[in-house]
Parts: structure tokens; C-alpha cells; sequence
């Protein structure tokens, strides 16, 4: 860790160092300058005058993490020397980079107003770099109190980019403007006209295609989705060529799709078909975009559902069609209007009476009607109530109809099919024809690596089949494919793509991270992943024997391409063989700029739940948390929570507890990642954080549903099982049961998902969690939850989930018997476990019920309370019967067993009787066969208060003393059929309640203790 009062030697040193030692050994960046903020005002202009003086040598583009650890520097008291740099009038390139640098500084820290006009003047100055220009705007926003002065100041830089007054060649500026002022300022019906494109458009994807393709379609409230789509319709002509250019042609249809769900039963027809021709004339691909996009088939759901709309709409674009071609291309495109929506059962009958009434008015369009009828009797589609005869029966209705009748009933009428549909295709091969005879143009271009990066990222989509109708194929299959099985141009595309590695133009690692820091990538990215994956697939090399310089560069993109789980070959070999340099470019790549829209998140799943991906997150996870902003967005939030799994898996305790510990005293955290870092120390070490995550969430919903998100967001794999101990699932079921209910379900009849419902659903899981612990701190856990007030609504959940754990503990407990204590079974010594001891006793109450039976001494007569002449008169309380049976059963047992009258269980629960042998144990529950509880008692007392006891193995006896029918005593009902007449039958009706699995454990004994002139019932 670098002395901060040394902070100016280090700079020196770095700028001595041609390979920037300092930066390799701690990428974060966070170790090399300390905690800035505690710089006073003079060591924090001597700091910035020192950087922009060996901004040439210091590179601070690799320093990954600076701007983070520099937001100190941008206070009011910095202004004079922050307003000094950003006015010089220098431009060279390390200039530059430092302003570029500096700007990025200032959008890390708080607003400073006296900076917006000097940061105009940078983007209206047409001198600096694109990239310097758009972080100036983006820093005007960020500075740039609201207001009217600010809005017109806006709409003024977007006038003059408009116009080319203000040059802005890729496109960001314009991007940026439009996301700040639309829709106030930039009406919904007026924001199309700033879609253009120019020769630049398809170089880098940027702010300005995010507008386009994400903002417009998918955050537009309801009322400017139809604002825009009735503006679109008037100047759809001149933005065409546009959407193709920017690859947004299907924003229009997405909008389509959600305005069809908001007005689309209340529009009129003519406005409706308005919308729909607007996402069909968007998508010149036609039929197969309707087949695989989900826009479409929403759209085209939507019709299906209304066949009476699907026939006005027709009717709507057929009446709009010139009279010249309206038998031509024009009524193809109105039936695309439709979106390949399955014909109504009626159509062709209804298509038949439409062209019979409107034949005299519009003879071209009923002849289209009365082929469209045609189709439907051919294909069996939509032909309900429809056949030949009903079709000349029309037809004789108005003759106009009839010469083009005769011609489709002839062999020769299929014709007028086959052309339409011939028409259709031939201009869908223009198209494709078109891009091929450019692939063919370019052919000694790929073979020599110098093809467009355009035509190169066309083939890696297909290569990786993103494109539309290649889903299934990839690799060299979908190039194939795409190039229609030419083989010269599939091995050219291919020498193309594998070429795409050593091209001059490839961005460097600077450039490519520079692009994903404002969450955008270069054209040559996807091309230069499928000629790794090519390689990888034309050849044994391994990657682990490339050079660093090699594999920064493959990690770099393969990180830095958004949205992809592509998991190559060579990847896997690098995790597996060079981890600690993966988990360096991780690093260097995610702390570069944590993505604001959270699509990092899908990189770091891997450290948190793919095993191979081990060893790099005990590297790298540490480091990337020190570099996790301590402000940050919603979706970043999904980022922060994977790598603290990770952390919490796989590195170093002690170091992530201690770094908890500091990120918590930053003030600025705000609740939704406090609650986080809590969480992650509550799980690490819940007898040192506990208490701090319980005072921080307890009772506060809103905290509560961030632990929520925290701790059980993750469906596929619960991280938290092998982390969570019982004292830390004690504390989450503490803080979330609460808040949640055990009848709740997951779902809702409306398909949304509350947290609540989460919660719901992970206490109940983590409570299986807890019974499925085998010691004997589940049981406590379980026992104390089930009696805490707050989780009243839980007690019966807990309660059976405390009997299950009892169960799991008492089978971990049960050890077989080795050879010893079986062979002293064998030789009538002491009982070797429960089931050895249950089945000793149960012989020896048999032994003592038949000497009860049958002996001379009369021994029935210790159960019964007699009068003055020795006669029966009524049986004894069951406790003096029990005392009876344990004196006698006490003489035949083995010295080394201990019988004792009210054993005692769990909950304070007794037994009347426990007989133990060294650790074990088994329970005796004694009835009388005139109890009310004779039916029950085995199951709710013996078998789920007494034998779960670990010490018992389950294993019980049921003692029933049978009486007989004695007078005044009511023996209780069975729960079907008669009372039994005898000791022998009730014995076998209490065993027959029992399961196999029960019957092998517990064990049914009953003693015949009846008086001699004791009756039957």
C-alpha cells in the first residue's frame, strides 16, 4: 500500500516504468492512491497538477478503477484548477486522454454548476475527439442544473449536430441529446426525423443505436408508443433506408406490438392498418421474420385472436390499393399487413362474398378475393362450408367473375398462384443475390484479411447462429448455410473470419475497453471470437501456450461482447490452466466500468456457480468487490450480489470480512447494498455480523425485500446451501418469516410475482434446510424459532419440520453393531443398539403376559382394585398398573438395562416407560384397553413424541393391558368396524394401522389381565 503522503514518488516511479509495474501488480488502482478524500485541498491540486504532468508516460486509460479512486478530486474548492485544464488550448493526444480522463472524474463526483459552461465549450469546439465530446456532454448534464436555460441549451446542440455545425462522426452526441430530450422536448411524433445515417452508422454500436433500438421500443410509456407510431407512418419513406442502416428495422414492429394491446379494439380500422402496414413495410424480410421474432408473433396472436379485424384489415389495404396493380405486388404487401396470421375457418367463404358484391365496383380486387378463396378450398386452410360447387355457385352470380374462374379451374389456373408466389421469391433472391455478389466481390479480400468489418460481423452472427432461421446451425454449418452451400465462399468467409485474429485493425485493448466503457463494441468483436472458435476448431494448439499479450486480447473480447454464454474451448482450457491471468483481465475488464444496465452480471454468475470458474473467483473476487462502486444503479445490483457469492465460496474469509468492514463505513452506501454487505458478513461469520445485519433489517420491510433479492435471487443453484449454518438460517428464517406467510404461493392468478412470495417461498426452504441438519443445534434452532411470537404463522411448519429433523438426526446417530456386540447378542449378553433392546424387551413381555395368564399365583390380581373379600371389583389407575408391570418386568431383564417409569423426550414429553442400555434407549407407552386414546395414543404419543428421540432409532413399544368389558367402563369405538372380542384380535387391529416401515420399529404388545369371570364385550 502506497504512504499517501508518497503518492508524488509513486507517480514519478510510474512514469519511469515502461511497463507499468505498479498497474500489473494492482489493477484496481484503489492500494495506489489511498483514500484521496482525506487529501487536504493543496495535496489534492498538487496531486491533479502532478498527473497532467506526466500524463504522457502514465497512461491512465489502462489504470483501471482511477476514476473511482479520483472522484474526490472533484469538489467546488477543485473548480479553479479543474476549469484551467478543460479551457487549455492544447489538442495533442495525451492532452487528450487526460481531459478525457478528468471528465471522467467528474462524472463520479457531486454537481458542480460552475462547470457547464466549460464543458459546452468542449462539445461545441469541433476540435477534440468524438469520445471527449460525449464524455463533456454527459458531464454537462451531470453538472448542469435543470431548467429551462438547460433544456434550450440542449436543444440548441442538437440543432446544430443535426445541421453537421458540430461534427459528430459516430453519432454519440446525437444519441445522448435524444435520450435527454425526448419526450418533453423532442415530441414522440417528431423525433424520427433525427434518424439518419451516414457513412459512419454502422461502424460502432453506440448511445445512438440504444436510443433506437432500446429506448424508443421498450421505455416509451403507452402514450408515446402511439405518438410514435402514428409519426413514423408520415415519414416512413424517408427513414427506411435508415432503420436498415442502424439495424432497428424491427423497432417499428415492436411498437406495433405494444400499441395493438393498448388501443387496438378501440382504433378504426384505417389507423390500425396504418400501424400494422408501418412494422410490416419495416421488415422487408418478410415471412420468416414473422416466424421467429417475438414482436411478430404477438402481432400476429393478436389477429388470430380477432378474425373479424384480420378481414377488415384486408379489405382496409385492398381499398387503399391503385387500381393498376392492385391484383399485383400491392395486395401481396397488404397481405403481409396480416403477419402470416392463420386464415379465419370462414375465409374463402368470406373472400367468395366479398368478391361477388364489390366484382362491379372493383373488378381487380374481387378477382384477388376470388383467388384468395381459391387458395383456401386448395390448401384446406380457412375453407369451412367451402367447396368447388359453392365456388362456381358464386361465381355464377356475377359473370365479370367468371373468366378468371375458368382459368383457376383449368390445370393452367395455377398459374396465377405460382406467379404471385414466384414474385415473392424472386425478390427475396434479389436481395440475398445482391449480398452475395458483395461476399463474391470480396472473396479475395477474405482470403488476403482485409474484408470489411461489416460483412465480417454479418458472417460471425451467422457463424454463432444469431441470425433469424439459424438458431439450430452454427459454426461452419450456418455460414454454409448463409452462403447457400457455395463451398469457395464458405472457405473464404471462414479464412476470413480465422484471418480476422492478426488483422492491423483489430482495436487494441485500450480501444476495445474505452468502447465497452460507454457499453458499445467494435464491428471486428464477433468476427474476431469466431476465428478463435475456428481455430480452436481446425486445430490442437493450446491456449494456455499463447503468449500474455495473445490472451489479454482473446479475454478482453470475450468478456467485453455483451449478452452472449458462449463458453468456448480455449476458454475452458484457460480457466483450467491459467486462471490467476483470467481472473486478471476479469478484473482489469469489469472494474474498467461496472455496466450500468447490469449485463456483467451474466459473467460474474460463473465465478459464483460454475466450479471451474473455482480458482479465478478466489483470485479475482476480492479484487473486483474492492472496485464495486459504493453508488450504483438498480441493475448493477444483480453484479454486486454474484461476486459476493463468489467471495463468500471461495475467498479468503478474513480478508472479505475485512473488507466489509470498510466498504460499511463508507457514509454514502445507500440501503440496497448496506443490506448486502451485511448479508455476505452474516452468512461469512454470523456470530460477529448477526447482530449487525439483525439491528439494520429487523422490521424494516423495504430492507427485508433487498435481503430477499440478495440471499435467494439465485434460482438455478442456492449458493447459500453449503454457507448457511444453522446459527445463519436462524437468523435469515428471523428476519424474513415475518414478512412472509406459509400459505402463500409463489404465483398469482395475475402471473405476478411479489417479494413477498420469494420470501415465502425461501423461509419454507430454508426451514427443510434446518430438518435436514442431524445435530442436535437444528433442534434447539427449531424449537426456540417455534416458540418466537413474531413467527406464530410459521409454528406449525416449524413444529413438523422439527419432528422430520428429529428423524434425520436419530438416522445419522444409528451405527450397525460390529462383530463383538453381535456375537455377545448371540450369547444372551446385553442388547447392541434400540432395535436389539426393543426386540429383548418385547420377548420378555411376552414371557411375563403369559406368566400373568397362566401362573398360580393369580399375578392379574396386582392390576385390579379389590373389595373386602378379595374379589375383583374395578382395575387400578394406570400408573399403579404400570408400576406393577415395570416391578415384574425388572426382575427378567439383564443387570446392564436400567427400567424407569416416565422416561423423559423431547418437549417435556414422558413415556411411562424408558428402559435404556448405555446410549440407548427405547420408549414403552402403556394403555388400558378401555382408554379413550387407545386408538390414537400409538401414533400421537409413542411414535411422534417418544421415538423420534435420536437415542431410540425410531424403535417403541405399544403395551396395551386388556381388561376385557368391565361394568361402568365404556371401551372407545375403533375407527371402523366392531370392538375387538379378544387380546389376540386387538392386537392385530392395532398392527394393521401400522405402515411396513412403522411395523419393522414399533412393536404392538398386548396382556391379557382380565378377571376370570371378566366378559367379552
Amino acid at each position: 500500500m502506497t504512504e499517501l503522503r508518497g503518492l508524488s514518488a509513486w507517480i514519478a516511479a510510474l512514469s519511469r516504468s515502461s511497463r507499468n509495474e505498479f498497474i500489473e501488480r494492482d489493477p484496481i488502482g484503489v492500494g495506489l492512491y489511498g483514500d484521496i478524500g482525506e487529501f487536504s485541498l493543496r495535496e489534492k491540486r498538487d496531486l491533479l497538477a502532478s498527473l497532467e504532468r506526466t500524463k504522457s508516460r502514465l497512461h491512465l486509460n489502462r489504470v483501471t478503477g482511477a476514476t473511482a479512486a479520483f472522484a474526490p478530486l472533484a469538489t467546488s474548492a477543485m473548480l479553479p484548477a479543474i476549469r484551467q485544464i478543460l479551457r487549455s488550448t492544447n489538442r495533442e493526444p495525451g492532452h487528450q486522454s487526460f481531459v478525457g480522463f478528468l471528465l471522467d472524474v467528474l462524472l463520479q463526483g457531486p454537481m458542480l454548476p460552475g462547470l457547464a459552461d466549460v464543458l459546452l465549450a468542449i462539445v461545441s469546439d469541433g476540435q477534440w475527439r468524438s469520445d471527449v465530446d460525449a464524455l463533456a456532454l454527459r458531464a454537462f448534464l451531470h453538472h448542469c442544473p435543470d431548467g429551462a436555460e438547460k433544456t434550450a441549451r440542449l436543444e440548441t446542440l442538437l440543432a446544430d449536430v443535426h445541421a453537421g455545425v458540430i461534427p459528430d462522426p459516430k453519432e454519440e452526441l446525437r444519441g445522448i441529446l435524444l435520450s435527454s430530450l425526448f419526450p418533453r422536448n423532442v415530441l414522440p411524433s417528431e423525433v424520427w426525423r433525427y434518424l439518419v445515417a451516414t457513412e459512419d452508422t454502422q461502424k460502432v454500436i453506440g448511445s445512438c443505436w440504444e436510443f433506437w433500438f432500446q429506448r424508443i421500443p421498450d421505455e416509451s410509456s403507452d402514450e408515446e408508443v402511439i405518438g410514435l407510431l402514428d409519426g413514423l407512418r408520415q415519414c416512413l419513406s424517408d427513414v427506411r433506408s435508415a432503420l436498415d442502416r442502424w439495424y432497428v428495422r424491427q423497432t417499428p414492429m415492436r411498437l406495433v406490438a405494444r400499441a395493438l394491446g393498448l388501443s387496438g379494439d378501440v382504433i378504426d380500422v384505417g389507423r390500425l392498418y396504418d400501424w400494422l402496414s408501418v412494422g410490416a413495410v419495416a421488415v422487408p424480410d418478410g415471412r420468416w421474420e414473422y416466424e421467429h421474432h417475438e414482436a411478430a408473433r404477438a402481432i400476429r396472436l393478436w389477429l388470430e385472436s380477432r378474425p373479424d379485424v384480420q378481414k377488415a384489415v384486408l379489405m382496409e389495404g385492398l381499398r387503399r390499393c391503385p387500381a393498376s396493380v392492385e391484383s399485383s405486388r400491392q395486395a401481396f404487401d397488404v397481405r403481409n399487413c396480416l403477419y402470416g396470421a392463420c386464415r379465419p375457418p370462414d375465409y374463402g367463404l368470406w373472400c367468395l362474398g366479398q368478391a361477388v358484391a364489390i366484382a362491379d365496383a372493383r373488378l381487380q380486387v374481387a378477382e384477388y378475393l376470388l383467388c384468395e378463396a381459391f387458395k383456401a378450398l386448395k390448401d384446406a386452410d380457412g375453407n369451412a362450408g367451402l367447396s368447388l360447387g359453392v365456388v362456381a355457385a358464386h361465381v355464377r352470380q356475377n359473370e365479370k367473375l367468371r373468366p378468371v374462374w375458368d382459368l383457376m379451374s383449368s390445370p393452367p389456373g395455377w398459374s396465377e398462384e405460382r406467379a404471385e408466389r414466384r414474385s415473392y421469391e424472386e425478390e427475396q433472391q434479389q436481395r440475398e443475390d445482391e449480398w452475395l455478389d458483395q461476399v463474391r466481390s470480396e472473396v479475395v479480400a477474405l482470403e488476403e484479411n482485409r474484408a470489411g468489418p461489416v460483412m465480417l460481423f454479418q458472417i460471425a452472427r451467422a457463424y454463432f447462429g444469431d441470425l433469424v432461421g439459424f438458431h439450430a446451425e452454427g459454426g461452419p454449418k450456418g455460414v454454409d448455410k448463409l452462403l447457400r452451400g457455395d463451398p469457395d465462399l464458405t472457405r473464404a468467409a471462414l479464412a476470413g473470419l480465422k484471418g480476422t485474429i492478426d488483422r492491423p485493425d483489430v482495436p487494441t485493448l485500450e480501444e476495445i475497453l474505452d468502447l465497452r466503457k460507454r457499453n458499445r463494441f467494435h464491428y471486428l468483436t464477433l468476427p474476431f471470437l469466431a476465428g478463435l472458435a475456428e481455430l480452436d476448431r481446425t486445430s490442437s494448439e493450446d491456449a494456455s501456450e499463447w503468449n500474455q499479450a495473445q490472451i489479454r486480447k482473446a479475454l478482453v473480447f470475450h468478456f467485453c461482447y455483451p449478452n452472449t454464454d458462449y463458453s468456448p474451448k480455449w476458454y475452458g482450457r484457460l480457466i483450467e490452466k491459467r486462471p490467476e491471468l483470467v481472473a486478471d483481465v476479469l478484473v482489469t475488464v469489469a472494474a474498467s466500468g461496472f455496466r450500468d444496465d447490469g449485463s456483467d452480471s451474466a459473467v460474474f454468475w460463473s465465478l459464483a456457480h460454475n466450479r471451474a470458474h473455482a480458482r479465478v473467483a478466489r483470485l479475482g473476487s476480492l479484487r473486483l468487490l474492492v472496485a464495486f462502486p459504493t453508488r450504483c444503479t438498480a441493475k448493477q445490483l444483480g453484479s454486486l450480489d454474484r461476486l459476493l457469492w463468489a467471495a463468500l465460496q471461495y475467498a479468503d474469509q478474513e480478508e472479505l470480512l475485512a473488507l466489509v468492514d470498510s466498504k460499511l463505513r463508507r457514509r454514502s452506501m445507500n440501503d440496497a447494498q448496506r443490506v448486502r454487505w451485511l448479508a455476505c458478513a452474516g452468512l461469512a461469520a454470523p456470530e460477529r455480523f448477526g447482530s449487525r445485519l439483525r439491528d439494520f433489517v429487523e422490521g424494516r420491510e423495504r430492507r427485508t425485500w433487498h435481503l430477499v433479492d440478495f440471499a435467494f435471487a439465485e434460482n438455478l443453484t442456492p449458493a447459500w446451501r453449503p454457507l448457511l449454518a444453522t446459527q445463519g438460517l436462524e437468523l435469515f428464517i428471523g428476519l424474513l418469516a415475518p414478512f412472509s406467510d406459509p400459505d402463500r404461493d409463489r404465483g398469482s392468478q395475475d402471473g405476478i410475482t411479489t417479494p413477498a412470495m420469494w420470501a415465502s417461498e425461501r423461509v419454507s426452504a430454508m426451514i427443510g434446510e434446518l430438518a435436514a441438519l442431524p445435530d442436535k443445534d437444528a433442534t434447539r434452532t427449531l424449537e426456540e424459532l417455534a416458540s418466537e411470537p413474531k413467527l406464530s404463522r410459521w409454528r406449525p411448519a416449524l413444529l413438523r419440520a422439527r419432528d422430520d429433523q428429529l428423524v434425520v438426526l436419530r438416522d445419522a446417530a444409528y451405527r450397525y453393531p460390529d462383530v463383538e456386540q453381535i456375537c455377545r447378542t448371540i450369547d444372551d449378553g446385553p442388547p447392541a443398539n434400540p432395535a436389539d433392546l426393543a426386540a429383548l424387551v418385547t420377548d420378555r413381555l411376552y414371557e411375563l403376559g403369559h406368566r400373568i395368564r397362566n401362573g398360580n399365583t393369580d399375578d392379574w390380581r396386582q392390576y385390579w382394585n379389590e373389595d373386602r373379600r378379595g374379589r375383583p371389583r374395578e382395575p387400578k389407575h394406570e400408573e399403579s398398573c404400570r408400576d406393577a408391570l415395570l416391578s415384574d418386568l425388572g426382575q427378567s431383564l439383564p443387570d446392564e438395562l436400567d427400567a424407569q417409569p416416565e422416561g423423559h423426550y423431547a418437549n417435556d414429553k414422558r413415556a411411562d416407560i424408558r428402559i435404556s442400555c448405555r446410549n440407548f434407549q427405547i420408549p414403552v407407552e402403556i394403555k388400558k384397553n378401555s382408554h379413550p386414546k387407545l386408538w390414537s395414543a400409538m401414533r400421537d404419543q409413542l411414535m411422534a413424541q417418544y421415538s423420534r428421540d435420536p437415542a431410540t432409532d425410531g424403535y417403541g413399544i405399544y403395551l396395551v393391558l386388556w381388561f376385557g368389558q368391565v361394568d361402568g367402563h365404556r371401551n372407545p369405538p375403533p375407527p371402523s368396524g366392531v370392538y375387538p372380542d379378544s387380546p389376540e384380535a386387538l392386537k392385530a387391529r392395532l398392527e394393521e394401522a401400522l405402515t411396513p416401515e412403522e411395523a419393522r420399529k414399533i412393536s404392538v404388545c398386548v396382556i391379557d389381565v382380565s378377571a376370570p369371570s371378566a366378559k367379552p364385550q
